[in-house]
């Protein structure tokens, strides 16, 4: 397993190099922070111009979290209707 620190000390290789040299597996533990990070502050700008930025719909942000199958499940365990 090839640990990839974007900007740390491993090369950041092409997946294709790291097969041939014979790693099956590559972690990037920042790359998907990284990422966002860098939408938050993009859209945070936006907004300070009065932009609105394209964001995901709330349909898919409340599956995506998990919200949908949470309701769902806590109903089972309900009480009382709210």
């Amino acid at each position: 397993m090839a640990n990839i620190v974007e900007g740390g000390v491993t090369p950041d290789s092409p997946n294709a190099v790291l097969q041939d040299i014979g790693y099956s597996i590559a972690a990037y533990p920042l790359s998907l922070m990284a990422a966002a990070m860098q939408a938050m502050v993009t859209c945070l700008r936006s907004m300070q111009s009065d932009e609105r930025p394209g964001r995901m719909e709330f349909t898919e942000l409340r599956q995506r979290i998990g919200f949908d199958d949470y309701y769902n499940e806590s109903e089972k365990y309900a009480t009382s209707k709210r």
